[in-house]
C-alpha cells in the first residue's frame, strides 16, 4: 500500500468527519478534555495538530495557544477546516507530514487517532519528524491494541485503511508522563527524552 492509497481514502472520508461539528461523539470531548486539562497544568503558547482532520481539535487548541498549525492529509478535510475555521491565524496545512520540514518547534504536538493510520514502514520517520517539530509535549490517542487486533480477527471491514496495533513500544523515545482509557481507546501524555529513534 502506498501514501496515495491512504490519501484518497480519507478524502473520502472528511464528509464523515464534519458530522462531528454537529454532534461531538464522546471521543471528541474526551479529547477537548485533555486538551484543556494539559493547558491548565502545563500550559503551551504553541501547538501543533497532526491529522487534524476537519479542525474541531485546531479551534479548540487555538483558545489555549497563541499560534496553532494544523495539519491533515487529505486536501478535502483542510478544505472543510478553512472554512469553519473563525480563528483566521490557525494555519491549516495539507499534506504528509512524514516529510514536511516546518522549520519551528511547537511547545505542545497533538496525534489524536493518528499512530495507528500511519503505513508501518513510514512510523519510525514519522516519530522522529514529531520529535524534530515538538521542544517537549505529545499528547496521544490511539485504539486500545488488543480491541485493534480483536475486530481484525471478528468484523475486518469494520476497520480503516491502515489501522495498526499500536503498542508502548512507538513511545521508547518518550517518558510516559499520564496514561488513561478502556478496553476501546488509551489516551497519553509524553514527554520526549531522546530525540532520535
Amino acid at each position: 500500500m502506498e501514501i496515495e492509497e491512504v490519501k484518497a481514502y480519507y478524502e473520502k472520508r472528511t464528509s464523515y468527519h464534519e458530522g462531528y461539528f454537529k454532534n461531538k461523539n464522546s471521543r471528541t470531548v474526551v479529547l477537548l478534555k485533555m486538551i484543556d486539562k494539559i493547558s491548565d497544568e502545563i500550559g503551551f503558547k504553541s501547538a501543533l495538530d497532526i491529522g487534524c482532520g476537519v479542525g474541531i481539535t485546531s479551534e479548540h487548541l487555538r483558545k489555549c495557544a497563541k499560534k496553532v498549525t494544523a495539519i491533515d492529509l487529505a486536501e478535502k478535510a483542510i478544505t472543510v477546516a478553512k472554512e469553519r475555521n473563525i480563528y483566521s491565524d490557525v494555519n491549516y496545512i495539507s499534506g504528509d507530514f512524514t516529510e514536511m520540514k516546518l522549520n519551528e518547534k511547537f511547545d505542545f504536538v497533538c496525534l489524536f487517532d493518528v499512530l495507528e493510520h500511519i503505513l508501518p514502514q513510514h512510523r519510525k520517520d514519522f516519530l522522529n519528524n514529531v520529535i524534530e517539530h515538538c521542544n517537549n509535549i505529545v499528547a496521544v490517542s490511539i485504539p486500545n491494541p488488543n480491541n485493534t487486533k480483536k475486530l481484525k480477527s471478528l468484523n475486518p471491514k469494520i476497520l480503516q485503511i491502515v489501522d495498526e496495533e499500536i503498542t508502548e513500544d512507538c513511545f521508547n523515545n518518550f517518558t510516559i508522563l499520564d496514561k488513561s482509557g478502556n478496553s476501546i481507546y488509551l489516551y497519553y501524555l509524553l514527554e520526549i527524552k531522546n530525540r532520535k529513534l
